[in-house]
């Protein structure tokens, strides 16, 4: 499993991470490798990561950040990705299927954007300049919505961006020469990773801060609101788990029925027949029978021939295959 950053001198919500995939029964050195990569905040050094990832094979890339999640999406067709981002319908159709290789959690930060103006402007009443300091490709949308709600809160709202760690201190003192009320953080992975100068700062300053995370409070920032982090990377890991179990669908020795997964001759249920028997006023169930397997699985030609059968739809037509 392959995860941003990596596995050393982890932050807590890492920690919680490994801790909840070791619940779940994959433990580290023993049954599972975790082969980290380190970006830094710097986005241009993803694709030669994710190359040597794919050069390793890795089963999941596991990445937090909305930008960091669109950049690897873009260059992982077939590797799973388990992403932890702010907006869950920029990644999936629908969250009932969401096809394609990216699933994960969200912490709902765009969608709370406006919540949390609105709590700062509630804790800062005479607020009325307020600063929205973040890096702009992580997340737009959490932007819109900051601005169709500062109108509504009496707010104007300025926006500063940064595009690397290197270019907080730019940022800052843009802040700075702005003179706001109050600033407002957005938490794209840089923000995160800068949240001890950026606390600084506002103290120095003598800002009124709002952050997402309590981690952001803990060193210095005044005031956040939103999801648990590390309760987040928990979820994040149980999605890792379900990864691993659809992957081992896929097993060509599950496809083709080979030992260990071979079996002996099986009755299917395959819906009812409103013409057949009825008993007690139902229709008879259809079945047909799949025929026994031994270690050697169903053979090359027929094997060949089976759709994935981790995809659900393709299913039925799989178990057809076999019985045939």
């Amino acid at each position: 499993m392959a995860i941003f950053p990596p596995p050393t001198k982890l932050p807590p919500a890492f920690e919680a991470l490994k801790a909840r995939l070791a619940e779940r029964g994959y433990v580290e050195g023993k049954n599972i490798t975790f082969e980290g990569r380190w970006a830094d905040g710097d986005y241009q050094r993803i694709p030669q990561l994710v190359a040597e990832l794919e050069r390793i094979g890795v089963d999941v890339i596991f990445t937090p950040g909305s930008k960091n999640a669109r950049t690897i999406r873009e260059l992982v067709k077939k590797t799973p990705i388990v992403a932890y981002t702010c907006d869950p319908f920029e990644f999936v159709a629908r969250l009932a299927r969401q096809g394609g290789n990216v699933t994960g959690v969200t912490c709902m930060t765009s969608e709370l954007t406006g919540k949390r103006l609105q709590l700062l402007k509630e804790a800062v009443p005479t607020a009325s300049r307020i600063v929205f300091l973040s890096e702009p490709e992580d997340s737009p949308s959490g932007l819109q919505r900051a601005q169709d709600a500062a109108p509504l809160l009496g707010i104007k709202l300025w926006t500063v961006g940064f595009k690397s760690r290197a270019d907080m201190p730019r940022a800052l003192d843009a802040v700075a020469k702005e003179r706001p009320d109050a600033l407002f953080v957005y938490p794209d992975p840089i923000a995160v990773m800068e949240a001890q100068r950026i606390a600084d700062f506002a103290l120095r300053q003598r800002l009124p801060s709002m952050y997402a995370y309590r981690d952001s409070v803990d060193v210095g920032g005044l005031m956040s609101y939103g999801a648990n982090d590390p309760d987040m990377f928990r979820l994040a890991a149980d999605q890792a788990d379900i990864v691993a179990f659809l992957r081992s669908l896929t097993d060509d020795r599950v496809r083709c029925h080979a030992a260990p997964f071979d079996h002996p001759e099986l009755t299917v249920s395959n819906g009812n027949d409103p013409a057949g028997t009825v008993f007690g006023g139902r229709a008879a169930d259809k079945s047909f029978t799949v025929a026994a397997v031994g270690k050697n699985g169903i053979g090359a030609a027929k094997c060949a021939a089976i759709s994935n059968a981790g995809d659900i739809d393709q299913l039925p037509a799989t178990i057809k295959a076999i019985s045939k």
